[in-house]
């Protein structure tokens, strides 16, 4: 019976869906800045803050939110390039 609870529960380590993404994912509705220097001069960028509204992972296992910024567009962002407005 203990094998089988932590079978049970290693397969449910292993599996990853998009509501079950790990204890560091921000949760939808999280305003978020940018990390200074991701994006370079130009007229076409996020203008903050953003706000979560959706959360997947790439092939890779890479985290990706969706973000709608202050202008109503939304944007593909990694997790490594997104700040928490506390």
């Amino acid at each position: 019976m203990k094998k089988l609870i932590l079978a049970v529960i290693f397969l449910s380590l292993l599996s990853c869906t998009k509501d079950n993404l790990g204890p560091g994912t921000l949760a939808v509705g999280t305003k978020c800045n940018l990390v200074q220097g991701i994006f370079s001069s130009g007229d076409f960028q996020p203008t903050p803050p953003l706000i979560i509204n959706g959360i997947f992972q790439d092939d890779g296992g890479l985290t990706i939110y969706n973000a709608t910024d202050t202008k109503g567009i939304v944007w593909q962002i990694p997790s490594n390039d997104l700040v928490i407005i506390k």
